[in-house]
């Protein structure tokens, strides 16, 4: 009979140790791979998210590239015109006049090269020479002017300005004014949950998701002065000329955000998205997967719950409460186990506390229990190492060993009689005796082979008797 008989069945065996450490093993390292995988698909969203926010801010400024482009290719065709380079103001008032709003512009003028602005329109001549803006649209080959708000048509408007050419020669610039009406559609038409912003090279709203901030002619430092990084990120943008993304936050809300140049004028198309919008869904997975890992370390509360409770009613069915062996019916079991195991060697060891019935008489019940439970512990401590022990009677134990038996039991024996020596080293009001006695079975041709668990007690019990005789002389 080897060590892992009924007795330790009782208590957490090695397997089931290990099985709860393999468990716990498994809940961390799903936590692990959720986690890992979660940081993953994070990082990717968040990369995903910034290119997106790149490619539509390009696709955006794109929009309104092409809104200046078509706007530029007509006044360049005006300029190859005969009745617009050759400068004749009477001939340019009658083509400009009759085709300005079918080309599509709020009105167009032209500035010469002294400085003089016909405004046809208005049927007005303007002295422009000493004016920055005359030395702009002459110093440049394509111009755009900063927007400007007319309060009374609640709209913005903008100046593109090209020059004319009479061979050689630059006699003037043709200038359109633009509403931008159109640059706002395309901003408002943009899919998705996004803020969108066009900002000139001042900071001024040119168009925006907010039309508010484009009436009253808003600037973004304004708008954000309470939020530095939105500030900064801003600021950076508007000094370079290439596409930027990253990260920003307003009022404590993560965003991404893009910009992007617009040709000619270096406006700066400007696109935030709120971070939860992105992220929402690999959120929701994130939290799903920690309420999975949560069930299942509830779960496995329960089943460690369960498990104590049946080890607790096992304890109570076969583990004498007052030694902390096995019990009567325990040992009944493991000498049946004997029985069934004819073919390994086993040493029955009996032992019984000498003088018990004295103890009770002289010193009280109370202190009959307390020497049970002081022997329980030491039986345990000692043959308890070694293979079963359990108490069958009243002051009565039995330790059952397999294998190499006369190693363990002088090991066992000695252990017992040193913690025996120690306990009774204290002041007690007893002094603890125990008597033993052993038989032995063996696997193969010998004395004692076949006996049985009945024939054991029964031999180890004479061996216990010759011990108590020869302490008794």
């Amino acid at each position: 009979m080897k060590k892992n008989n009924f007795y330790l069945r009782v208590k957490t065996s090695v397997r089931s140790s290990l099985l709860w450490v393999l468990m716990v093993v498994a809940i961390i390292w799903v936590f692990s791979i959720s986690m890992n995988n979660y940081t993953n698909a994070k990082d990717s969203t968040e990369e995903n998210a910034k290119m997106t926010m790149k490619n539509r801010a390009e696709q955006c400024a794109e929009v309104v590239n092409h809104i200046f482009n078509k706007k530029i290719e007509t006044l360049q065709f005006l300029t190859t015109l005969p009745e617009i380079n050759q400068m004749d103001q009477e001939k340019q008032k009658e083509y400009i006049l009759d085709k300005t709003e079918r080309l599509g512009f709020e009105s167009i003028f032209i500035v010469d090269s002294e400085g003089n602005g016909y405004y046809f329109d208005e049927g007005k001549v303007r002295d422009q020479s000493k004016e920055r803006f005359f030395e702009d649209i002459m110093a440049s080959d394509l111009y755009i002017t900063s927007p400007f708000y007319r309060a009374n048509e609640k709209k913005s408007i903008t100046t593109i300005c090209v020059p004319i050419y009479n061979g050689e020669t630059k006699v003037g610039v043709i200038c359109g004014v633009v509403d931008l009406s159109d640059l706002y559609m395309a901003v408002q038409d943009i899919e998705g949950k996004y803020d969108v912003m066009v900002l000139d090279t001042t900071g001024t709203y040119v168009a925006s998701s907010d039309m508010m901030l484009v009436n009253q002619q808003k600037k973004y430092f304004n708008v954000y002065k309470d939020e530095k990084k939105m500030l900064n990120f801003i600021k950076k943008a508007i000094e370079s000329e290439e596409t930027t993304v990253g990260e920003t936050s307003v009022k404590g809300e993560k965003l991404f955000a893009a910009t992007a140049d617009i040709d000619y004028c270096h406006w700066k198309v400007c696109m935030t998205v709120s971070s939860e919008e992105v992220m929402g869904d690999i959120q929701n997975i994130m939290k799903t997967q920690l309420i999975s890992i949560g069930l299942m370390l509830f779960i496995l509360i329960c089943i460690a719950i369960m498990y104590k409770n049946m080890l607790a009613r096992e304890k109570d069915a076969f583990i004498d409460p007052l030694s902390g062996t096995a019990n009567r019916a325990s040992c009944s079991f493991a000498l049946q186990n004997m029985d069934e195991n004819k073919g390994e060697s086993a040493m029955l060891v009996t032992l019984s506390i000498d003088d018990f019935m004295n103890i009770n008489e002289t010193h009280g019940m109370s202190e009959g229990d307390k020497v049970i439970k002081a022997f329980g512990n030491i039986l345990e401590k000692s043959f308890g190492k070694y293979g079963f022990v359990g108490r069958i009677s009243e002051e009565g134990f039995i330790s059952i060993l397999t294998g190499g038996v006369e190693q363990s039991y002088y090991a066992a024996l000695s252990e017992m009689n040193d913690m025996i020596d120690k306990f009774n080293s204290h002041e007690n009001a007893f002094k603890l005796s125990v008597i033993h006695g052993n038989a032995v079975r063996y696997p193969s041709a010998g004395e004692g082979t076949g006996k049985t668990s009945s024939e054991l007690l029964e031999e180890a019990g004479q061996s216990m008797n010759v011990m108590k005789s020869r302490l008794s002389n």
